[in-house]
């Protein structure tokens, strides 16, 4: 059961990781103790070896084997510490060079806010109604305020650049106008 609820969390919230790896995605249980349980999957296609580099900016790193599962597909369960840690896959093929991909977090590999015991921010699309104002008076009116002096400003430097223009002087100390 448990491998079926990893091969569907693996098709619906994998991340492609990019360059020598395919895609990437985890599962995560928090066992109450400060630990979570993770399961976590990566496509490596060529690699012999794929370990995960799980990052605490600021605490430390921790690494971790993962074993090779079906085809190019490398995994493993594991227990980390209750935090949205970043994790740098590296894959080592069969003559010993190294690739890394890019950083990723937990979060963004699929697991459940919940098991890091926090809750994603929540976007709420509010349908905007005519009787319910979009900003508070105070902000409004200070939009107002805003536009007004940028519409005086700009009368202003209208005035300035099209505005009367000073009459050259003759030769002689007397301007045109006389």
């Amino acid at each position: 059961m448990a491998m079926l609820r990893m091969i569907g969390v693996f098709v619906l919230l994998s991340v492609n990781l990019g360059g020598g790896f395919g895609d990437a995605a985890a599962v995560a249980t928090d066992r109450g103790d400060g630990t979570i349980s993770v399961e976590i999957e990566v496509e490596a296609p060529g690699a012999a070896i794929v370990a995960a580099h799980f990052i605490d900016p600021g605490d430390g790193q921790e690494t971790r084997a993962l074993g090779a599962r079906t085809g190019d597909v490398f995994g493993g369960i594991m227990e980390l510490e209750q935090a949205n840690l970043v994790v740098v896959f590296e894959a080592i093929d069969g003559r010993g060079d190294s690739l890394l991909s890019r950083p990723v977090t937990l979060l963004e590999l699929g697991i459940d806010p919940a098991a890091l015991g926090t809750n994603a921010p929540t976007v709420l699309l509010v349908e905007e109604s005519a009787d319910q104002p979009r900003f508070s008076p105070e902000i409004e009116r200070g939009i107002w305020i805003a536009v007004g002096f940028a519409a005086a400003s700009l009368a202003l430097l209208a005035y300035w650049v099209a505005g009367p223009k000073p009459t050259p002087a003759r030769g002689d100390g007397s301007s045109e106008e006389e």
